[in-house]
């Protein structure tokens, strides 16, 4: 998620979320913390991603993609 409170006190937030799931053993050797354990929806882990990849996809990219719309509105 990511949020963005302005002086005024208004408050914006945006959520992203990345389809995929957890797998007992690990597969890849990129990334860090869970990516050898994430198994995207393409069939590969996070850890067998590019960077780039990665963060095109990720929970995280994909809150901000969000986040820079409602800039755009500002």
């Amino acid at each position: 998620a990511a949020a963005l409170v302005l002086p005024g006190g208004t408050a914006y937030t945006a959520r992203g979320e990345c389809p995929g799931e957890i797998i007992a053993d690990a597969r890849g050797s990129a990334g860090f913390g869970y990516d050898p354990h994430f198994l995207y929806e393409t069939g590969e882990t996070f850890a067998q991603m590019s960077d780039k990849q990665k963060n095109e996809v990720s929970h995280r990219a994909r809150a901000m993609q969000k986040m820079l719309s409602v800039l755009d509105t500002l």
